[in-house]
């Protein structure tokens, strides 16, 4: 479930298996989005984009705390089909 306002969109729902909500911020070929999910334990997520090309993207992330699994930074190329 989400809402769009703008260029600002939130979110709420299952994030990496886990109950968590989330905002996103989309201004041309750039987007930023960030997380909070497993509320128990919380763990924080922080993401950005930049569209090279059409399908592809340089990406990076880091979720903390970084000893969770999947913790840490990690930075890339990603390619949509």
């Amino acid at each position: 479930a989400g809402n769009k306002n703008g260029n600002f969109s939130f979110y709420g729902g299952i994030i990496r298996g886990k109950l968590g909500i989330g905002t996103a911020y989309t201004k041309d070929k750039w987007k930023f989005l960030f997380d909070a999910y497993d509320l128990d334990k919380i763990t924080l997520r922080a993401r950005g984009q930049y569209k090279f090309y059409p399908n592809l993207y340089g990406i990076g992330q880091f979720i903390l705390p970084e000893d969770r699994i999947g913790g840490g930074t990690y930075v890339g190329l990603s390619y949509t089909y």
